[in-house]
């Protein structure tokens, strides 16, 4: 986003401020895992997602965004790992919470309402 904020307005276009704002939502490929019978493996989380972690807050009952906390460096380690494809799989809990976070990314982000705002 930064390259594109630095053009004049005359060369930035909507449609790339909105592709930006869909890759925010995911992680790249999981070279980790072959795809079996030609189905691909699951991309991985986004990368924002090894910095904060969904938290329920057992008197409303809704989930907000904390920092990640004592994982954090473990988490990094796994990400450069992840580059190369050598990377473990994720504790249960750390799971759930990725697919949490990348399944509702685009329903909260909204790219196009997002994108649009920016652009004017």
């Amino acid at each position: 986003f930064n390259i594109l904020s630095t053009r004049p307005k005359s060369l930035q276009s909507e449609h790339d401020i909105l592709t930006v704002m869909e890759k925010m939502c995911t992680g790249g490929p999981d070279l980790s895992m072959p795809s079996y019978f030609g189905v691909e493996p699951p991309p991985l989380a986004a990368e924002w997602t090894d910095r904060w972690r969904p938290k329920l807050d057992k008197k409303s009952g809704r989930y907000s965004l904390k920092p990640f906390g004592k994982g954090a460096k473990g988490r990094q380690k796994w990400r450069k790992l992840s580059e190369e494809g050598k990377q473990k799989p994720l504790g249960m809990e750390e799971n759930e919470q990725d697919m949490i976070l990348t399944m509702t990314c685009k329903d909260v982000l909204e790219p196009e309402r997002f994108s649009e705002s920016l652009f004017q």
